[in-house]
């Protein structure tokens, strides 16, 4: 639409001569929307069925090629600023002005080196021939960094997003088949009785026949469908019904939660006289709200039929959370509300009599319970998606597995034989205390046989002459 807008209420006037421009200035600006208006033809390529998946593709090759550029950016600022200091005293017009030294480096991208230049250089100046050297080790640094390792980076970012999106981008591209088809209807610019006749006949009776080709059913045995593009219906077919049943399953999850709620509410009714339903009118009208605002996010996912299933559920869960929120913090203020009436404030006291739980605590297990629901549905759905493993990365990991585990064992060998020894070392010292003790056990032993001994030959002594004393 930009494209369009300069078109025709700048580029158009100019030419026309509605305000002085200079010529130059109208061929720079007519060169520019030239150029922009062939790539927009591209657009074409939606219906041709061999190139219309490569449209979506590109959006993400672009992003990859952004993302590339500012880490381009850093080194090419920079050796830019270095160049044109080096060759600044120097007579070269590649590196004569900050701006044509941008455009020297950057084409060093694309294989243009300016060895010439070098050249500049006076070589019978010691200083020059240093400041030559300086910029001769500078390219062959840029020839490394810049065309070697970041193109080769950005190769390699644009190989994975092309492996990873090959099968979504054939989906985005029924799309944008179907937004060029309306496309094409809407700049017929038909109004609605055209439209009507240009797709019904009228019989015989002048009533008007839909164009059969609208509700034909064609057999699939007269179809010559590839075995491999069969496959992806069916297996295209088989995860659209499996979104629909999480879709439905998710919304009477929800649904169950908000009917608990509801019908705790309607359980008052057993202890009063008045109208319960009348009384919390507000509090039901705003379930009432909630419940059909979910409904309308969940049928409005079930649309997506599957497709990018994880950002679908995450979009939807991040709306259901901002729904519950505000609903949580309206029920708040029409459960606490200062100017309620009589019939209200009983209701309120009996249902927190009869569940012993605040009115903010039941919310809050409420949203809880829904919110688990759907972060267990993405962290299902991020592990449908994530891809299989090959078998050498399966082979890998329990080759990493079984070096962890030798790893383990020789630590608790060596951990074991290190308690083991050190056990049979404790062991051998008590061993060595208990001989040490035993050995001057024995010597205390012998001692005392030594000194019984010698009482034994002192009474033998004395009973000799006692009996001397006797005769």
């Amino acid at each position: 639409m930009a494209i369009y807008l300069v078109l025709f209420f700048v580029f158009v006037p100019m030419k026309l001569g509605f305000f002085a421009v200079d010529p130059t200035v109208q061929i720079g600006i007519g060169s520019f929307i030239t150029i922009l208006l062939w790539v927009l033809t591209v657009q074409f390529l939606e219906v041709v069925p061999s190139a219309s998946y490569l449209l979506p593709m590109m959006s993400n090759l672009l992003q990859d090629v952004w993302n590339f550029f500012i880490l381009f950016g850093v080194f090419q600022m920079g050796l830019t600023i270095t160049f044109y200091q080096l060759f600044k005293h120097q007579d070269d017009d590649a590196f004569a002005t900050i701006t044509q030294s941008f455009i020297t480096t950057y084409f060093v991208t694309f294989g243009e080196l300016p060895l010439d230049s070098v050249k500049a250089f006076n070589q019978t100046d010691d200083g020059d021939r240093f400041l030559s050297s300086c910029a001769v080790v500078l390219m062959m640094f840029h020839a490394a960094v810049v065309v070697i390792l970041l193109l080769n980076v950005l190769l390699a970012m644009m190989n994975k997003t092309v492996d990873n999106g090959f099968e979504r981008a054939k989906t985005e591209a029924l799309a944008s088949y179907a937004q060029c088809i309306l496309r094409l209807e809407e700049s017929m610019n038909l109004s609605k009785a055209e439209t009507v006749e240009l797709i019904h006949f009228k019989s015989d009776d002048g009533d008007l026949v839909l164009n059969p080709i609208f509700n034909e059913r064609v057999a699939k045995s007269s179809i010559q469908v590839p075995d491999g593009q069969e496959a992806h219906i069916n297996a295209y077919q088989k995860q659209k019904m499996a979104w629909v049943d999480l879709m439905d399953a998710l919304k009477a999850s929800t649904t169950s939660e908000l009917d608990s709620l509801r019908s705790g509410l309607h359980h008052v009714q057993h202890f009063v006289t008045f109208d319960v339903a009348t009384a919390l009118a507000p509090e039901f009208a705003l379930l009432d709200k909630v419940q059909e605002q979910v409904n309308e996010l969940i049928d409005l996912a079930k649309k997506t039929r599957g497709q990018d299933a994880d950002n679908a559920l995450k979009k939807l869960d991040a709306l259901v959370k901002k729904t519950l929120s505000t609903f949580e913090d309206n029920m708040q203020r029409a459960w606490n509300a200062k100017d309620q009436a009589v019939e209200h404030t009983k209701c309120t006291l009996l249902h927190q009599m009869t569940y012993k739980v605040t009115i903010t605590d039941l919310l809050k297990s409420t949203k809880t319970t829904i919110q688990t629901t759907f972060e267990h549905e993405i962290d299902q759905a991020k592990a449908r998606a994530a891809p299989e493993p090959r078998l050498s990365e399966i082979v890998d990991r329990f080759d990493k597995v079984d070096a962890t585990l030798k790893e383990k064992n020789e630590d608790n060998t060596t951990e074991m034989n290190q308690d083991l020894a050190k056990k049979i070392e404790d062991v051998t010292q008590q061993t060595q205390t208990m001989a040490s003790k035993l050995d001057d056990v024995a010597q205390h032993n012998q001692d005392m046989a030594t000194q019984v001994e010698a009482m034994n030959q002192k009474l033998e002594a004395l009973m000799s002459a006692i009996l001397d004393l006797k005769r």
